[in-house]
């Protein structure tokens, strides 16, 4: 019996690799890769050079995923800019300022969730204020909706998206009936792995996931036993897995 792990093409190799360290008998399966939109990358580039200094002081940048920090993380000068910053968790902090000699501050939410983000303090009194939102396309809209609901002027900054694979690439092959738990880290791969294998043995398999969120979308479509990790990082998911496999 196997995990079948669910990760982007740029990430399914790292990601099994560390479980087979972990010792945790896995086959890794893209259904998705991700592809930069460096166009987005380059107008918030391009919008960060023409505000003045005190405008720059007083603007929020917020990165939702560390594909989102990888996009723009290479950008000239970004981080000489006072530029206020934060993430939603912090594998997404540290995405953005892996590469960085002089890091900035980045502010995560000790709950690293989209809804924890907008619970911080620093995000409730922003009536006025400029905010750089950097996402990736067809993502959720509940930060930015709220952030404009609370009076912030709100840019989008859609710096990639995620892309079905065709056909889909495991690291090894595999059969349903081996399978003792499937891992799952969005929703998008969630609906192409429904979409592409039997409803009856995708409902019939344990679930893990990252969120309450998916767990909620996994009851939509008819997945009662899910389980949830404390986030998306490889050990994170290593942590619950193994939990899993120890009951």
């Amino acid at each position: 019996m196997t995990i079948l792990l669910m990760r982007p093409k740029e990430k399914i190799e790292i990601s099994h690799q560390y479980m087979q360290q972990q010792g945790i008998e896995t086959v890794g399966l893209a259904l998705q890769c991700i592809k930069p939109d460096k166009s987005a990358a380059d107008a918030f580039a391009g919008d960060m050079n023409t505000l003045s200094e005190p405008e720059l002081k007083d603007h929020l940048v917020i990165v939702v995923s560390p594909n989102a920090a990888k996009g723009i993380r290479d950008i000239d000068g970004l981080f000489c800019k006072p530029l206020s910053w934060f993430a939603v968790g912090k594998s997404t902090a540290n995405a953005l300022v892996a590469t960085q000699n002089n890091s900035p501050t980045v502010i995560t939410p000790s709950e690293e969730t989209s809804e924890g983000l907008l619970s911080l303090e620093q995000l409730q009194k922003v009536n006025g204020k400029q905010v750089s939102l950097i996402k990736g396309k067809h993502g959720r809209t509940l930060i930015e909706d709220t952030l404009r609901a609370r009076g912030a002027r709100v840019n989008l900054y859609e710096v990639y998206a995620r892309k079905r694979l065709t056909p889909e690439l495991s690291t090894s092959p595999w059969r349903p009936e081996e399978i003792q738990l499937i891992v799952a880290t969005s929703t998008e791969a969630m609906q192409i792995a429904w979409d592409t294998y039997k409803h009856s043995w995708l409902i019939s398999t344990p679930w893990l996931v990252v969120s309450r969120r998916l767990m909620d979308f996994a009851a939509k479509l008819g997945i009662e036993n899910v389980l949830c990790s404390n986030g998306a990082t490889d050990q994170q998911l290593s942590d619950a897995i193994k939990q899993f496999l120890e009951r």
